[in-house]
């Protein structure tokens, strides 16, 4: 029984060009940072001409907000204040050299710099499946 069930599949491997999965990618910069201590921030990035600026809380109030294209990262929303945390950046960008980034806490500036960009081509299906995806990918010294 099992031998006439696999002769009318398709399997997922040799030479086969027919068989796809769908797995998604996007273009665009991840920046991994994270950040827990309580206080109000300004985060900041310019990439390709672009600006991401986003604002939030910690312990989150429900004002956290970003404006360009982008987003930060809100871990454990629903958490005790304690256990909350703001958890990288993702920036909607590519073919960019660099991107600046700027955060501030509660007036202070905890960090400020201008990191160097190398992309890499992302084919999750394989290569004659799509999509392809460009994407750099940076741990931000805090």
């Amino acid at each position: 029984m099992l031998l006439f069930i696999l002769t009318g599949c398709q399997l997922p491997f040799g030479d086969n060009e027919d068989f796809c999965t769908e797995i998604g990618c996007a273009d665009g910069v991840s920046l991994d940072f994270s950040l827990d201590e309580p206080g109000d921030y300004e985060i900041t990035a310019v990439v390709g001409g672009e600006t991401v600026a986003c604002t939030a809380s910690l312990p989150f109030t429900g004002s956290e907000a970003c404006t360009g294209p982008g987003y930060v990262g809100l871990n454990g929303t629903e958490l005790p204040d304690d256990q909350q945390s703001l958890e990288g950046m993702w920036l909607e960008a590519i073919d960019a050299a660099d991107v600046h980034l700027t955060i501030v806490r509660s007036g202070t500036t905890v960090y400020d710099d201008v990191l160097p960009l190398t992309y890499v081509t992302l084919e999750p299906n394989g290569p004659e499946c799509g999509p392809v995806c460009e994407s750099a990918s940076l741990d931000v010294p805090l």
